[in-house]
């Protein structure tokens, strides 16, 4: 599927938008992220990016686990 996408001059992001956050979250290392990320928007032609990342408390990750093991 990669080889296709980009056999037809198109770019990927391997991210996902979520409902709840407006935002890309990514796959993968993040730095790479970054890197594809800044690739994107030069190859859409953006005049600028923005990013940022969050760090979640310990009781933040505590309830994202057990939410996401119910």
């Amino acid at each position: 599927m990669v080889a296709f996408i980009e056999g037809h001059g198109l770019m990927r992001l391997p991210g996902y938008v979520t409902e709840d956050i407006p935002s890309i979250c990514g796959k993968g290392r993040a730095t790479r992220l970054v890197e594809d990320f800044v690739e994107m928007a030069k190859h859409v032609g953006a005049p600028f990016v923005t990013f940022s990342e969050m760090t979640l408390e310990r009781e933040e990750l505590d309830a994202l686990l057990e939410e996401a093991t119910r």
